[in-house]
């Protein structure tokens, strides 16, 4: 699970995150009403999934490969690749579920208003999925359509009353091109309805509306239960658009929306307006309309990392797999990351991966898990880290940059308030990282992107994860830096029923003299999960060089992991 639709896996990947988020929240509100507690607290952390697109340093959502990796060259304007039907500023604000979460993403209540000012100023441009501007705003389509009434969400109330006045005249009028856009299942036309009125359901599936602006002095609601529900704009005109103060059957309202229950049971809804913004006028905390992201009905403990000894006792360690057991006493959403490309730290459970570096694992359950470090050798001296993401809230706790020593202790030194111990590697394991890890690649023929030959070195063996690339012979070639003295190289290539592959492997020093070292051109053996290794005799090389043939029943090559070892990692 990478928490987030990788961009080189599927189209509009960012488009579907935050969208998905958003469903998979829904699907929590349904378990919840039918006691399906279980897929509730599945549910729930997926729906906050949305944040691991969200880049800080830019403000923007933006599309992530598998490997973690933000989109090159990001245009927060630009409408195609990670985008559907619009660009990152009409995603960036795509959480209509979590606003405060939203809002602690971008820095707090001020920052994000100041944020929103942003989108309704800046230089839009319209194409045939995107119209009705303001700024960057786009009312003709629908991931924009609660944007305008989030200010109230920042206790900025008086500023979506001045955005929906806006739109609402004009964006609006009562000619046959009389709408600004795509009138999809009648989303436009409802907007106008609701925000006719003087509210409008920022989240569906969530039983309150958010005060915006009424355009009638009076307006009445026939409700399917034989009740009345009446809006009174007293002095509304085009000029008096802000709500001075509100009354409820009689009673001071203050706060800035309207739960469902009230609308049902009949009644009237008063509001006095004026041509100048009330700016205090549901601007306290306990006025302002409220996120529900979910929210379990116990508080739990803080999770804690427990201190393991880390054995030998992985069925494959020329995998270049560190290996051990973390214990996870408390169920929450747990995120394991790196900062090294050359590494990948992984949690599995039944020999199911549930959590992986830069990748929120979502909800686990506790239990003993088996913490695997692969390609880690390359990494010693440079920075890790570990992040965990606190079960039951929206907070990512930082954890200090650490460096894995020589006498091979990996400490997790910080978790904020959290206690946490060490956790200890068997130095003995060391020696069995591959050589070739994160080394320069180069090779022959096309490539089917994104498989590209440098897949074939990082440390990921899983299966469709290396190099493709067209039918007949191919060579890949891997420069480990220096010389090494090779004793054992091992392949992992593409698997399924009857896919088999021919190659061979040579060596070298220099590059340009090369020795084969391993010949299975005649090979018809189908190519399994556990890949194919070589023992050797022990041979000085700094190039290793795999020759690929593939068979006619599956043309194509293709290599999911080359491994490399020596006596280099043989630190007695």
């Amino acid at each position: 699970m990478y928490g987030y639709v990788p961009m080189d896996k599927a189209g509009r990947s960012a488009s579907r995150t935050v969208e998905f988020a958003y469903d998979d929240w829904c699907i929590a509100q349904m378990a919840k009403a039918l006691n399906q507690n279980d897929d509730y607290e599945v549910y729930t952390q997926r729906s906050g999934f949305y944040k691991n697109i969200y880049d800080k340093s830019m403000g923007f959502i933006r599309g992530k490969d598998t490997q973690g990796r933000w989109k090159d060259n990001f245009n927060p304007n630009q409408t195609t690749g990670e985008f559907v039907e619009g660009n990152s500023w009409h995603y960036s604000f795509f959480a209509p579920h979590d606003p405060q979460g939203l809002m602690d993403q971008m820095g707090g209540d001020d920052k994000f208003a100041g944020r929103l000012d942003e989108l309704f100023a800046a230089e839009g441009k319209e194409h045939m999925d995107i119209s009705g501007l303001i700024g960057q705003y786009a009312h003709g389509n629908e991931p924009c359509h609660n944007y305008a009434y989030l200010y109230a969400y920042a206790g900025q109330h008086w500023k979506t009353q001045e955005k929906v006045a806006r739109i609402v005249r004009e964006l609006y009028a009562a000619d046959p091109d009389g709408i600004c856009g795509n009138e999809d299942c009648g989303q436009m036309s409802a907007w106008y309805v609701f925000s006719a009125m003087g509210f409008y359901p920022v989240c569906p599936g969530q039983v309150i509306y958010v005060f915006g602006t009424p355009l009638f002095p009076h307006a009445t609601i026939n409700l399917e239960n034989g009740n009345k529900f009446e809006i009174i704009a007293n002095n509304v005109s085009e000029q008096n658009i802000y709500i001075q103060s509100a009354t409820l059957n009689g009673k001071a309202y203050s706060k800035a929306y309207l739960e469902h229950a009230a609308i049902n049971a009949g009644g009237k809804l008063t509001f006095q307006m004026g041509p100048n913004p009330n700016k205090n006028w549901g601007k306290l905390k306990q006025d302002r309309p409220y996120a529900n992201p979910g929210k379990l009905a116990s508080t739990r403990p803080n999770p804690k990392i427990s201190k393991n000894l880390i054995t030998s006792n992985n069925n494959d360690p020329a995998i270049g797999e560190l290996t051990g057991q973390i214990k996870i006493p408390v169920s929450g959403t747990y995120t394991f990351t790196q900062s090294s490309d050359l590494g990948r730290a992984k949690v599995f459970m039944d020999n199911q991966c549930v959590a992986q570096d830069d990748i929120t694992a979502g909800f686990i359950k506790a239990g003993i898990y088996a913490l695997k470090v692969q390609g880690l050798y390359p990494m010693l001296n440079n920075p890790l880290q570990v992040q965990v993401k606190v079960p039951n809230t929206n907070e990512f706790v930082d954890l200090d940059t650490f460096i894995l020593p020589q006498t091979q202790q990996l400490e997790i030194s910080k978790l904020a308030e959290i206690p946490a111990e060490a956790i200890f590697i068997d130095p003995a394991l060391i020696k069995h990282v591959s050589l070739a890890t994160g080394k320069p690649v180069s090779c022959s023929g096309g490539t089917q992107m994104p498989h590209t030959p440098d897949k074939t070195v990082d440390a990921d063996i899983s299966n469709n994860s290396g190099w493709h690339c067209g039918s007949g012979p191919q060579w890949l070639q891997v420069d480990l830096g220096k010389v090494y003295d090779i004793n054992r190289i091992k392949v992992y290539t593409y698997y399924d029923n009857n896919r088999y592959y021919k190659y061979a492997i040579e060596v070298s020093t220099d590059g340009s003299e090369f020795t084969r070292v391993v010949d299975e051109r005649g090979n018809t053996t189908p190519s399994t999960a556990s890949g194919f290794e070589h023992s050797i005799n022990p041979v000085k090389a700094r190039y290793v060089k795999l020759h690929m043939i593939s068979n006619s029943a599956n043309p194509g090559v293709h290599v999911n992991e080359l491994l490399v070892f020596g006596s280099e990692m043989d630190k007695e």
